[in-house]
């Protein structure tokens, strides 16, 4: 992790504000917080954050990085999305504001996925339906 993990006084101040924010953006959709308790696979969970909160996680990658939005979106890939915004779902710096439960299913179904051979995220063969 970067920023999140790693800010002190009032920059810890400032990061636990707007981690707030992006994350109770996320906990006002019920289909997600459904899939986070329900222990979905993380490539549906991932879809489903990418696919209506794409501006929220932008700015989550973007504050963990110490970088604007705009300056965040130009270094992004379409390879380094999923690990990255799971890797702060599950990171506990994030996971004390959001719900631990609600992290830790998607990090085990990363976990999973990953012992099962079918990687952290969607297909591009597979549909959004």
């Amino acid at each position: 992790m970067g920023r999140i993990a790693d800010a002190r006084g009032d920059e810890a101040l400032f990061i636990a504000g707007e981690l707030v924010d992006i994350l109770s953006e996320l906990a006002e959709d019920g289909e997600l917080i459904a899939m986070l308790s329900g222990g979905a696979a993380s490539g549906k969970i991932l879809s489903r954050i990418f696919k209506n909160h794409g501006e929220a996680a932008l700015r989550l990658l973007a504050l963990d990085d110490g970088l604007d939005p705009e300056a965040e979106k130009s270094s992004l890939s379409p390879s380094s999305l999923p690990g990255r915004v799971l890797a702060l779902l599950g990171d506990g710096a994030v996971t004390g504001l959001f719900g631990s439960a609600a992290a830790e299913s998607v990090v085990r179904g990363s976990s999973a996925a990953s012992e099962n051979g079918t990687g952290s995220h969607p297909s591009p063969s597979s549909s959004g339906g």
